[in-house]
């Protein structure tokens, strides 16, 4: 028998009212997230995929089409937000302080195994600030991880890190997504990123953002299978060749 996915989206489409009428954002989509499986949605610029984001996480009710969401979601954003006035620990903290959910015994005991499993203990006494964009990217999914979602909303967690860290970071937070057993769905407009991080991925089209086509990423790896591994791939580039002719043909279509 087939397991239910994790999260899906019927016929979904989405339209905002500006002072020129209607302003259509999203046409027609439809998506099934798989338990354990790390997806991307890969789309241009402006084409609106952080508006599919926020219909996921329930800040945006869409103007047709249905959703079906099993367990909770966590959001890990393009920054990581952390509090600079607030110590590592304190920091990884807070969402479970925003959420008022009650510091228990088993809530802290995960905490600090993820502090020590992804090497921040000996740094949860540390502010943000004596951190590097890595450290502080890893606190921030922690801090995610801490309210235990069934999924994970990466929204460009990475395009605010220059190219060589961009890199390790995609490492670690996929290194730990895959030790936590954990599905994620990754928003980006970087091809190579797609490809090197997901199992699946949806290609969407200019706004109104239609789906165009879903690829089935099969690298040949040797095992653990990293981002770094996948962009060495020899499938790689063919993936990323389809990929852009696909984006270089919709933006002739605009």
């Amino acid at each position: 028998m087939k397991e239910e996915p994790l999260l899906s989206l019927d016929h979904v489409s989405m339209h905002f009212f500006n002072q020129d009428g209607v302003l259509p954002v999203l046409d027609d989509i439809s998506v099934q997230l798989q338990q354990g499986e790390i997806s991307a949605m890969l789309g241009p610029s402006g084409c609106g995929k952080s508006t599919i984001l926020n219909i996921l996480s329930g800040l945006l009710k869409p103007t047709g089409g249905t959703i079906e969401r099993k367990g909770s979601i966590g959001y890990m954003f393009q920054r990581d937000h952390l509090l600079d006035w607030r110590t590592i620990y304190e920091n990884v903290l807070l969402g479970l302080e925003i959420q008022k959910q009650k510091k228990s015994e088993r809530h802290l005991q995960k905490v600090e195994r993820l502090l020590r499993t992804y090497d921040l203990w000996e740094f949860r006494n540390r502010y943000p600030r004596e951190l590097s964009g890595g450290m502080r990217q890893r606190a921030a999914l922690i801090r995610t991880l801490a309210l235990e979602p069934a999924l994970l909303l990466l929204d460009e967690p990475f395009s605010a890190l220059d190219s060589q860290t961009r890199l390790m970071v995609s490492e670690d937070i996929y290194a730990i997504i895959r030790q936590e057993q954990k599905s994620a769905l990754l928003v980006t407009h970087d091809i190579s990123e797609a490809i090197s991080f997901a199992d699946t991925i949806y290609t969407l089209s200019h706004r109104p953002a239609r789906l165009r086509t879903v690829y089935q990423v099969q690298l040949t790896t040797q095992a653990p299978r990293t981002p770094l591994k996948s962009r060495n791939a020899p499938e790689f580039q063919q993936y990323f060749n389809a990929i852009w002719e696909e984006m270089m043909q919709d933006a002739d279509d605009n």
